[in-house]
């Protein structure tokens, strides 16, 4: 008789009410462990998770029946639904001293996911898990005392904050916290420093720290000058943002253009930085407008009919919702 798969006895689990192994399956299958992702497969463990109890499938569906992913159709009763049954889950284990649930009840404070807003909630659930070594909850401390929320002077506990979820590891804190060094927002201004934090988030492949450390690079700052090495990471972070530039990101869309335009990551090219602007401009992104305008001021009749043709090619390859 052939001995059970590692799959096939997780598959066994979940099936008998395990809710851990069938969100773990549903989590398996979305990613494409094995190498192929199956979203079917990938909905169904997920739901049948978060109908037997578990909190993170529960959470994962709200999100998804939010925004219409994980093989899900948008439907806000239902998003709402699966986030208040995720929130009472969490509680419950937080409640216990369960880190990560308490760190996911501060984050549904934060956002009103399935619960009133509450910052001060918020803070305090965060706090507990943060206490703990939490990241992913520091870095929630941190984003909210940003924002001048919680205790009156609490300034002094932001960068304090995002420096504990960077050490962890956590890549937003480590981008954020280099923004800080780079403009001497909390903490001191320190170049070095800041091209430190930029590259720790780089190497973890975040396309906005990649573009930044392109920029010291290119002028020196806090590392020594070096053109090619600039320019290999104005190519690396070039290429993130039209992966999410061609998912309809109106962000990225803008990125891009302005790359082309200034010749960092791409050839300097107004026509390029003229399709992409008018991507992002029919998406109504902010910004889109007004530098398209500036940019078609330097172009040609003959340069403006090229840049509209390849503007429609590309609007062409993003797609709709």
């Amino acid at each position: 008789m052939p001995i059970p798969t590692a799959r096939q006895r997780m598959e066994d689990a979940a099936n008998h009410g395990d809710s851990g192994a069938a969100y773990s399956l549903g989590v398996e299958y979305a990613t494409g462990v094995d190498g192929l992702k199956e979203p079917a497969k990938a909905a169904y463990w997920t739901q049948k998770a978060a109908e037997d109890g578990n909190a993170d499938a529960a959470f994962d569906l709200g999100v998804d029946f939010s925004h219409g992913t994980g093989g899900f159709p948008i439907d806000g009763a239902k998003s709402a639904e699966w986030f208040k049954k995720a929130a009472a889950q969490y509680e419950k284990a937080a409640l216990q001293g369960n880190a990560g649930a308490q760190q996911h009840l501060g984050f549904m404070y934060d956002e009103g996911a399935g619960i009133p807003k509450d910052a001060t909630k918020a803070i305090e659930w965060y706090q507990k898990a943060a206490d703990q070594g939490d990241k992913a909850a520091q870095l929630g401390l941190g984003l909210l005392y940003a924002e001048g929320k919680g205790p009156t002077n609490n300034q002094a506990n932001v960068a304090a904050w995002y420096q504990k979820a960077a050490k962890q590891g956590d890549s937003n804190a480590q981008l954020i916290l280099a923004r800080m060094y780079a403009n001497g927002t909390c903490i001191p201004e320190d170049d070095t420093k800041a091209a430190e934090w930029f590259q720790k988030a780089a190497d973890q492949g975040d396309i906005a720290a990649e573009f930044s450390l392109g920029d010291l690079y290119a002028n020196g700052k806090g590392v020594v000058k070096n053109d090619a090495t600039a320019s290999q990471w104005y190519r690396k972070s070039g290429e993130g943002y039209l992966r999410y530039a061609y998912q309809g990101h109106g962000f990225a869309q803008c990125k891009i253009a302005s790359m082309y335009e200034a010749g960092e990551g791409f050839p300097k090219d107004d026509i390029q930085a003229y399709a992409w602007y008018k991507v992002a401009a029919a998406d109504n992104y902010p910004q889109s407008t007004e530098t398209l305008d500036k940019v078609k001021q330097r172009l040609t009749s003959e340069q403006i009919s090229e840049a509209e043709k390849r503007s429609g090619e590309l609007a062409g390859k993003i797609p709709k919702e």
